[in-house]
């Protein structure tokens, strides 16, 4: 079970400063980027923050804070973002996590775009799907053979840490992983030590966790915490 770290990232100062303290103890690093149209408030890259650090590192002058530490995964809660692949592409995330709902479904153009994805592009970064806790899980399945995880979100309110758990989320995992045993499935949203368990019963193996632990105080301590629940 893999504990990756979510961040609602105001400024690249932002991503640092949470990075810091926690950069030896994870493999990945999750950044929540939203538009305020599908999800907000706004976050950086969208709000205008830090344009020059962001310009740095897309002409690779620099990296991402920490870069050779730590992996990022970009979770793109944002409005047909396919438009801004460019972009994310060349701020050098290990994983991209596209939403359903913010997609062009219409007529296929969004399966087709994942199957048109270069294969050298695909060798550098792994692609997923998350979808709403109230969007039904068949609306996956025709995309699952061109992703290689999917993110299920166990909250209702996108956009915001602390948000309360919900249990039927449980069993959309559970469902998920009987019809795709192989599937890696991430679950963002709510976790807390009462409810890990219970996911990774289910089928989970990454747990997407914001709220439980920059809000407990002591960042360092809870995810050694979590990641003690399962060694």
């Amino acid at each position: 079970m893999e504990i990756i770290p979510a961040v609602i990232p105001q400024s690249i100062h932002d991503i640092r400063a949470h990075v810091a303290g926690i950069y030896d103890l994870v493999r990945t690093i999750h950044l929540d980027f939203c538009d305020g149209k599908f999800a907000g408030p706004v976050t950086w890259p969208a709000n205008g923050q830090d344009e020059r650090e962001l310009s740095m590192i897309m002409h690779e002058e620099d990296g991402m804070p920490y870069w050779n530490e730590v992996e990022y995964e970009f979770h793109l809660m944002c409005q047909n973002s396919v438009e801004n692949m460019e972009m994310y592409q060349r701020l050098g995330p290990r994983r991209i996590i596209f939403h359903l709902e913010a997609e062009d479904t219409e007529n296929d153009a969004f399966k087709n775009y994942l199957e048109g994805i270069d294969l050298y592009i695909r060798d550098l970064i792994e692609f997923g799907i998350a979808i709403k806790s109230d969007t039904p899980l068949e609306t996956l399945y025709p995309y699952i053979s061109h992703i290689d995880f999917v993110q299920i979100m166990s909250i209702e309110k996108l956009g915001s840490h602390g948000e309360p758990f919900l249990e039927s989320s449980i069993d959309r995992v559970r469902t998920l992983h009987e019809k795709y045993p192989d599937l890696p499935i991430s679950v963002d949203g709510g976790e807390d030590f009462d409810n890990v368990h219970a996911l990774k019963d289910a089928g989970a193996t990454r747990l997407v966790i914001g709220g439980a632990i920059w809000k407990s105080g002591n960042a360092r301590a809870a995810i050694e915490e979590f990641e003690s629940m399962f060694n």
